[in-house]
């Protein structure tokens, strides 16, 4: 059983690894800088990395570098400030 798992992950990350090749194969301008909704390859690594792991039944575990490097890159973009009353008393 664990060899399968491990063959469907590896298969998944190849997939995974081949589809932005495949997406610029077909690109108008080939020079121009593709778009993607990862702040880095580290980010994008570690969103494939906690999918795979949540979906195969794991924990994710996230550690302290991958904090500090998700606050460097912005990998959520700037924070948003708390609100300061709720929805409810908006609305009197």
């Amino acid at each position: 059983m664990p060899k399968t798992l491990l063959a469907c992950a590896l298969t998944c990350l190849g997939l995974i690894a081949l589809a932005p090749s495949l997406a610029r194969a077909d690109a108008e301008e080939p020079t121009s800088p593709q778009k993607t909704l990862y702040a880095t390859d580290y980010h994008m690594w570690f969103s494939i990395r906690i999918s795979l792991i949540d979906r195969l039944g794991g924990i994710p575990i996230i550690d302290s570098e991958e904090i500090r490097a998700a606050r460097a890159e912005q990998w959520w973009g700037d924070p948003i400030p708390a609100r300061t009353s709720s929805p409810q008393s908006e609305k009197r």
